[in-house]
């Protein structure tokens, strides 16, 4: 399960932030970082009430294997893979955006992500609401899952070029997702985030 970070960006700097098993690799190409950069500064324009006060801080992109080998029946959806788990960014909005087409999708009402109804108290510690890969990773998902129990959530569904634009705050995670196999059927999703949220305490 999990995705391959495809690419990552940090302007200037990265702060610490947990670190995934998925294969990570540096934006090599300076047009790609060009094209991305600016329609960083176009969301920013359009979308003023939201963006304008906050500066771009990190941008990655996440490619995520199909699902289950099951196929398109209902054995396939069964076996519906997990992407990124519970956890909040250090960051104040953080914007999503689909790149993957449709029809590479068996199951139209998953594969985008869960924004839960709840964030961190103010003056959390951005470790205690990431949940770093090893030993400790499933208890520390299911401390999360117990934080946000009964507050609510939010399933948005995968749509190609959907854009999905929350406070980095919130709890979210990866929706369980069935995509067909192939390089070309990957569930892509690009992330920006910018600014920095008020809740976490400096270490």
């Amino acid at each position: 399960g999990g995705g391959r970070r495809l690419a990552s960006y940090s302007v200037p700097r990265k702060p610490h932030r947990m670190t995934l098993e998925n294969l990570a690799a540096n934006l090599t190409s300076r047009r790609l970082l060009e094209v991305l950069l600016r329609f960083a500064d176009e969301l920013r324009a359009g979308l003023p009430s939201a963006l304008q006060s906050h500066r771009l801080s990190h941008l990655w992109a996440y490619s995520y294997e199909g699902g289950g080998e099951g196929g398109s029946g209902e054995e396939g959806l069964q076996a519906g893979k997990k992407g990124i788990s519970l956890h909040a960014d250090f960051a104040a909005v953080n914007v999503n955006i689909w790149l993957t087409p449709d029809d590479a999708n068996w199951d139209h009402e998953s594969g985008g992500m869960v924004v839960y109804h709840r964030r961190p108290p103010n003056g959390s510690r951005f470790h205690d609401f990431n949940c770093p890969p090893g030993d400790g990773h499933v208890a520390c998902v299911a401390r999360l899952e117990d934080f946000v129990a009964g507050d609510g959530h939010t399933t948005v569904p995968h749509r190609q070029n959907r854009m999905v634009i929350f406070d980095s705050a919130l709890l979210h995670s990866t929706d369980s997702y069935n995509f067909k196999p192939g390089f070309e059927n990957r569930r892509i999703n690009l992330t920006y985030l910018f600014g920095k949220g008020g809740a976490w305490k400096d270490d």
